[in-house]
């Protein structure tokens, strides 16, 4: 899996880096969760490996989410900060429905979004 959209990564990390999809990595555990994965401090955490990347850039808390798909989840999306923090459950509400229409517009634009557009622009 690779890092496709970010913001406040360094240069090099927003143009080629691939997350570990090893056993007990935090993207194979957001995969399989049911629920979003909250890291409210990652020198605390023991459910899965902590990614160097995450190191490297400071991060100390998190909510990861996944993007779910059809037959499988279509990828991750999450949020981090650099200093520990708990994340209200607005904050992972807000999160998942981010998730919820990134996986509409994929699903929409697997099947074509042309008749879609032309359907919603041809009143005018």
């Amino acid at each position: 899996m690779t890092l496709g959209t970010s913001t406040g990564w360094s240069r090099a990390t927003r143009t080629a880096t691939a997350l570990e999809l090893a056993e007990k990595s935090l993207a194979q555990q957001t995969l399989l969760a049911a629920e979003p994965i909250l890291i409210t401090d990652l020198q605390e955490e023991r459910r899965f490996t902590i990614p160097a990347l995450l190191v490297e850039h400071g991060i100390r808390a998190g909510v990861c989410v996944r993007i779910v798909g059809s037959p499988r989840a279509y990828g991750i999306l999450g949020v981090f900060v650099t200093r520990p923090r708990l994340f209200s459950p607005e904050d992972v509400d807000f999160l998942q429905s981010i998730g919820h229409v990134l996986s509409l517009a994929v699903q929409r634009d697997a099947h074509g979004a042309g008749g879609l557009v032309s359907t919603a622009t041809s009143g005018s």
